[in-house]
């Protein structure tokens, strides 16, 4: 595991597989309601992490839960 740093002082932890690929985007904390996220923003929409890893993309259809 490895660490991206965040905003707001926080960091993701990812797997090494990932890592290098995610770091290639400026990553950003929020807490919409009361749950941290990391994202990205990404022409004009916001991009969660947990979503860029699955291969999930903006209007696909999957419902954000």
């Amino acid at each position: 595991m490895k660490k991206i740093k965040l905003t707001q002082g926080k960091c993701a932890l990812v797997d090494n597989a990932d890592f290098e690929w995610l770091s290639q985007w400026k990553w950003c904390a929020v807490k919409p309601q009361g749950i941290w996220y990391a994202v990205r923003k990404a022409k004009g929409y916001t991009v969660r992490m947990h979503r860029e890893i699955l291969g999930l993309r903006y209007k696909d259809g999957k419902l954000r839960r």
